[in-house]
């Protein structure tokens, strides 16, 4: 048999990010701390309308107001179509074992946002109902393996993006 698989698309590349909570209000009650996780959601044109689609979850940490989340790696292409002023929604969730995960604030940003607020230090404010729960800090962002889009009318770069790779076993 033969397996085929559609070769990288130009522009494609992994984006590198890691998150920080800063001050997060704790939704788990007076005994005990939220354990905070994050969600990466990208915007979906279905037939229904936009829908926000998650494309990344990360570790939970637990009891931790202001929790330290491991680096993440994900393709671009998941994320934001490789287009990286598109729309990305970060939702943070409290944990619950019984799977109804309740939900600490969220914002909208995109890829391009985030590595200019790596650069400059500065925080994007988690809210929920137009109330803030705390502040979310990029500590770190980069695109790696990016490649360069071909110009307008040259066919070669467009031609090698979609070779198939095929494998015979």
């Amino acid at each position: 048999f033969c397996h085929i698989e559609k070769a990288a698309r130009a522009g494609s590349g992994t984006f590198h990010f890691q998150l920080n909570g800063f001050k997060l209000k704790n939704v788990d009650g007076m005994f005990s701390k939220s354990d905070p996780f994050f969600e990466v959601s990208r915007l979906v044109n279905t037939a229904g309308g936009n829908t926000w689609h998650i494309a990344y979850r990360s570790e939970v940490v637990k009891n931790d107001l202001n929790p330290k989340w491991k680096s993440v790696s994900v393709p671009l292409n998941n994320i934001c179509g490789d287009n990286k002023d598109e729309r990305v929604l970060i939702t943070v969730k409290d944990w619950e074992k019984n799977g109804k995960h309740a939900p600490m604030g969220s914002f909208e940003t995109s890829v391009n946002s985030m590595i200019n607020k790596a650069k400059s230090g500065a925080s994007f404010d988690l809210t929920k109902k137009n109330k803030s729960y705390g502040s979310v800090v990029v500590a770190s962002a980069r695109v790696e393996g990016e490649t360069p889009k071909p110009a307008p009318g040259d066919t070669t770069g467009a031609d090698a993006a979609e070779t198939a790779a095929v494998g015979v076993a």
